[in-house]
């Protein structure tokens, strides 16, 4: 009886003590757990704030890198998708393709990136029309040495093409880019003595252009206060 009495007493306070111990799974451990399944998901690659400056060399080397020589290839916009990776999102590198994975910690002599993009090995070779430059493998290199920052979001925040907003070529006919070359003096009438050198001719041809009369020599004293007012802001006295 005594021994029943005890089992019972034990097994009725058991309960609450089970009860907490699974209230404590649930609000602790089973968190903890999704919290890692969740680190290791390709989308929560880069979660914590990227550095500006990484950002901003993400933004200036390695984005207009991939748009340029990549996207044709491995983005969403893609008409065939080559060996099932997408380089448009941050998520997409981070899944990697058919390979596995193609960026390895911070090591680019272990990246699969960065085999390729050496051009090494003979069937590894990307982009597939044309080795990069060494500066470009080199940003790809020192990318992967920083962990492979990453601040775009979304494939479709990424898969647009950027667009170049300066015209080069427009832009090498502007005046101050051309060569220096000699130019026929302009033609004067006879009796336009005025021009004592080649500018002079200039001048005055665009004077006559819009009707006007070059001034007449100035005097000395002139001359002298103009040099006083340009360099040093004075009119001179009457005994300068």
């Amino acid at each position: 009886m005594l021994q029943r009495s005890i089992t019972a007493g034990y097994s009725s306070n058991m309960k609450p003590c089970l009860l907490v111990i699974f209230a404590l799974v649930t609000t602790v451990v089973l968190p903890v757990y999704q919290t890692a399944a969740a680190d290791d998901s390709p989308s929560a690659v880069n979660e914590e704030p990227i550095p500006r400056e990484q950002s901003e060399f993400f933004e200036t080397s390695i984005r207009p890198l991939l748009v340029e020589r990549c996207y044709s290839c491995h983005s969403a916009a893609a008409e065939d998708l080559e060996g099932n990776l997408l380089l448009d999102s941050r998520a997409g590198i981070a899944a990697g393709g058919s390979s596995g994975e193609v960026i390895s910690g911070r090591d680019p002599e272990a990246s699969l990136l960065i085999e390729a993009v050496r051009w090494e090995n003979p069937g590894l070779q990307m982009p597939p029309d044309g080795r990069l430059r060494d500066s470009e493998i080199a940003a790809l290199e020192r990318w992967v040495s920083m962990g492979a920052p990453d601040p775009r979001e979304s494939p479709t925040a990424t898969a647009q093409k950027t667009v170049r907003t300066i015209d080069l070529d427009s832009g090498r006919q502007w005046w101050a880019f051309q060569p220096v070359a000699e130019v026929p003096l302009p033609q004067l009438g006879a009796a336009d003595n005025w021009p004592l050198t080649r500018i002079d001719h200039f001048i005055l041809a665009k004077l006559n252009e819009h009707q006007l009369s070059p001034s007449p020599p100035a005097d000395r004293g002139v001359l002298i206060r103009r040099a006083y007012l340009n360099l040093l802001g004075l009119r001179p006295t009457a005994e300068q």
